[in-house]
């Protein structure tokens, strides 16, 4: 998260090619679907979405991905995941 203390750059440098890298398959796949597995919320969502949860407060850029934005706020907008996210 921003001003937290020193930065690896090592690692934010892997972080974000793994993000280049990763991002635009799952944007891909949620084009045209509600949920990574269709209509129909699962396991994988909720595995995949928590790794999002610090995005917005650590300046994740996603804003090359449509889907993968529109997707993850409906997960947030779940009471079940407002429930349970870090006090902020």
């Amino acid at each position: 998260m921003r001003n937290m203390g020193d930065v690896d750059t090592s690692i934010l440098e892997d972080a974000e090619m793994k993000l280049a890298t990763l991002a635009p398959v799952l944007d891909s796949r949620l084009a045209g679907r509600r949920y990574l597995l269709g209509d129909d919320i699962s396991v994988a969502d909720i595995s995949v979405a928590s790794y999002l949860v610090y995005a917005r407060p650590a300046g994740i850029p996603l804003g090359a991905y449509p889907y993968l934005i529109r997707w993850h706020e409906a997960i947030e907008r779940l009471p079940a995941w407002q429930q349970h996210l870090p006090r902020q």
